[in-house]
């Protein structure tokens, strides 16, 4: 349980960095979080504005980034932590000029 919580956090971090960056670079520079009790768990979803888009082919890909060379550690490192914990599921989507993070954890 310790372990889970704290891949967590990490992986949130992780996500609300990349969220406040890629809106950094946008008009709206728009980042939304929102936490919501589910029947057996939670969700959290984290939205933001983007300028580029990244190709979801190559999202979870170490070293791959939207922004630049030698980035592209932090979504890597995320996918690897949500793969060992099946209790958190997690799911990306992209919709005109906003980036829809959907993180799902079982209690």
């Amino acid at each position: 349980q310790y372990k889970a919580m704290k891949d967590l956090c990490r992986i949130l971090g992780i996500l609300i960095d990349n969220s406040i960056e890629a809106a950094e670079e946008t008009d709206e520079k728009s980042v939304d979080i929102r936490i919501a009790k589910m029947e057996h768990g939670y969700q959290i979803i984290i939205q933001n504005t983007y300028f580029t888009k990244p190709d979801l082919a190559h999202l979870y890909q170490k070293g791959y980034s939207t922004k630049g060379a030698d980035r592209g550690l932090g979504m890597y490192y995320a996918h690897e932590m949500i793969l060992e914990h099946e209790e958190i599921e997690f799911e990306f989507e992209i919709q005109e000029h906003v980036i829809i993070q959907k993180i799902y954890i079982e209690l």
